[in-house]
């Protein structure tokens, strides 16, 4: 039987969504409230999925942010919950829609761990590549 130990501490992403190129400026406000940025991969045009189209519009940018610090894994709910917040400040004064889609997750040895309170149901893989 093994023995309980403390978890290695992860390295935490946040992989963003925008329609709008200028905001990704809510990098400045996470960057501030999680202790930095470290590397910042391409924004790339992003038609994955039609589950944004509705909120957010039909020309979405994928991004990636790694925070600069390593955590332990059971911060995971605090990240997700000062993302939460983020994703708030940024919403569409008029509609009060999303403009910004921020979701934490942490890499360590073995996984990547992605904070989402919403799962893929069979039918939602339909729109995959649509």
């Amino acid at each position: 039987m093994g023995t309980p130990v403390e978890p290695k501490p992860t390295k935490y992403f946040i992989a963003f969504l925008v329609a709008d190129l200028s905001l990704a400026g809510g990098e400045a406000e996470l960057s501030f409230k999680l202790g930095g940025i470290d590397a910042r991969a391409t924004t790339m045009a992003w038609q994955e999925s039609k589950f944004y189209r509705g909120e957010m519009g039909a020309h979405l940018w994928r991004g990636f942010w790694s925070l600069q610090s390593l955590r332990s894994a059971v911060d995971l709910v605090a990240v997700s919950s000062t993302s939460k917040r983020s994703k708030i400040k940024f919403r569409d004064p008029l509609s009060g829609g999303r403009r910004v889609n921020l979701d934490p997750a942490y890499l360590d040895a073995l996984k990547v761990v992605l904070a989402s309170t919403q799962n893929a149901q069979p039918a939602d893989l339909s729109s995959i590549g649509d």
